[in-house]
């Protein structure tokens, strides 16, 4: 599947305006409870949340140590789930009414073999922006490739699709991902589209390097109740629950591990369209190579 010729529904352009929020606006006021923290072989990732859970889903305990080196380098540490409701904050006349949801599920994820091999065949090195993005992008594929070829053969079925690494405009090479700055240090962000889905759920998610050899990500999956503009719920959402919490993240690094200096040093000198235009040329050759005026060239 061309990564540039995905075609997003009206929510991923809802999903892309909310990321270009984040990485500018000031942090909003939430209700956060106590600060939890996660072990990763002495890697401590710290985050807040608010505590008001949802009561229709079972809450299993977070893991507070994990061996990263251990199991494949994959387990979810945290999921949880909050019932949103408008408790007169916006003027919307929906004072009191059941909005919609918000899920968030927490991984450690395991860098994946380089089997695509879209820009070059060695081994992903992560403390690479650039390579980062196409690990994120290589994990997609492996995780949905068997869900959107079933779906593809069955009437009403739901692909997925993930942001756009690089795209073309009038201004030069840009990319759906984005940064995201949280206590000094970069996160990558990105959203998964759906077509076909009966739902106006947003998924979006935000992803960081532990080591050389697994990252975080923290996924967000947002959902209106019947009745409740998409728009509107995205921007409740927001501001009461997503936009805290992300603001929360931080790795306190092990002394030795060298990803100390990348997340909140290299990566904080460059944004995303920075790495894409500085890796114009083998993009531009690998993924617009079909289009009539590189033809022309």
């Amino acid at each position: 599947m061309r990564i540039t010729r995905i075609v997003y529904i009206l929510g991923a352009v809802i999903m892309v305006s909310f990321l270009e929020s984040f990485s500018s606006g000031a942090a909003a006021e939430g209700p956060l409870g106590e600060q939890r923290k996660v072990d990763l072989s002495g890697n401590v990732f710290s985050f807040s949340m608010p505590e008001d859970f949802s009561k229709d889903f079972l809450l299993e305990p977070m893991r507070e140590s994990v061996d990263v080196t251990q199991a494949g380098g994959e387990c979810t540490l945290i999921q949880r789930w909050w019932d949103l409701k408008d408790s007169g904050w916006f003027d919307s006349g929906w004072f009191g009414k059941d909005l919609g949801s918000v899920m968030l599920m927490i991984r450690l994820q395991a860098v994946p073999e380089n089997r695509s091999q879209l820009l070059h065949s060695r081994e992903f090195r992560i403390d690479d922006r650039w390579d980062f993005m196409l690990a994120i992008y290589e994990n997609f594929e492996t995780q949905y490739a068997e869900v959107n070829r079933a779906a593809s053969g069955m009437d009403g079925g739901i692909i997925y699709s993930l942001a756009s690494l690089a795209t073309q405009s009038s201004d030069g090479l840009r990319s759906d991902f984005r940064d995201h700055l949280a206590h000094g240090q970069k996160w990558t962000s990105y959203f998964i589209g759906s077509i076909g889905s009966p739902s106006n759920a947003a998924t979006l998610v935000y992803a960081m390097p532990v080591t050389r050899d697994s990252y975080l990500e923290a996924t967000f999956i947002v959902s209106p109740n019947d009745g409740v503009a998409p728009l509107f719920f995205m921007d409740w959402a927001t501001e009461t629950t997503i936009q805290p919490i992300i603001d929360s993240f931080q790795i306190d690094y092990a002394t030795e591990n060298p990803m100390r200096s990348v997340t909140g040093g290299t990566w904080l000198e460059q944004t995303v369209i920075d790495v894409v235009r500085s890796n114009e040329e083998r993009i531009t050759e690998v993924f617009f190579r079909d289009l009539p005026e590189y033809q022309a060239e």
